[in-house]
């Protein structure tokens, strides 16, 4: 949903552009909230991100402004723009039902060529699959509360690695605003800001050492867990 970039706690975070060109207006606030999870500006305002001002972002507004739905070849023409402008970790919150082939071979690719793909898990509760996060190539976060308590609107199932605060979080919001939202939309770019503060300590591990070291390894309480 393109994110808003004249935030007060975006002051100093380096976005080095996006498509189309409409990226930097956000018409419903959930990518100006993910982008606040994974990059807000530790200064005397508002909130932290996981990666304070350290992460280089690139946006892609798959949903338009109607930030509603989109389809898989726009999804996949996204990734590739990230891969284009030299991304190392692409976030995604944001789930569909359905599992395709030539998207699953898109992100496999991506992989291959050393680019991490985090997914959130999806929110319809229960064990069905949801896509990108269900493929192999692709981390699936799920959602826990303050307590570590999975959510009920969190999907579980196997292809589930890791799961990550999503319910009650604050970060930024339309016209300035902060506010409260819940989803594994929210617990996807805690792991995605994680990955991006392990590439920028190691940025000679290879694609399989960043993934092992993010499922394996508890960066901060509380940040990414188990989803046993």
């Amino acid at each position: 949903s393109g994110v808003d970039i004249t935030h007060e706690d975006f002051s100093g975070v380096n976005f080095v552009g996006g498509y189309p060109s409409n990226w930097n207006t956000d018409t419903c606030g959930h990518g100006t909230h993910v982008a606040g999870t994974i990059a807000a500006m530790n200064n005397t305002t508002g909130i932290v991100g996981v990666t304070p001002g350290a992460a280089s972002l690139y946006i892609v507004k798959v949903f338009g402004d109607n930030c509603d739905w989109t389809y898989s070849s726009d999804l996949m023409d996204a990734a590739f723009k990230c891969r284009d402008a030299g991304a190392d970790i692409i976030n995604m919150s944001l789930t569909g039902s359905l599992d395709n082939y030539f998207e699953e071979y898109v992100f496999q690719m991506l992989y291959d060529q050393g680019i991490l793909s985090i997914a959130a898990a999806g929110n319809g509760g229960g064990t069905a699959y949801g896509y990108p996060a269900s493929y192999d190539p692709v981390i699936s976060v799920g959602a826990v509360d303050a307590s570590n308590t999975i959510a009920d609107f969190s999907r579980q199932n196997d292809q589930v690695e890791l799961t990550a605060p999503g319910v009650g979080i604050l970060s930024t919001y339309l016209n300035g605003g902060y506010v409260y939202m819940s989803g594994t939309s929210m617990a996807a770019p805690q792991v995605t800001g994680a990955g991006g503060l392990l590439r920028s300590l190691h940025p000679d591990w290879t694609v399989d050492q960043l993934r092992s070291a993010i499922i394996n390894t508890r960066l901060s309480p509380g940040l990414i867990s188990s989803p046993g």
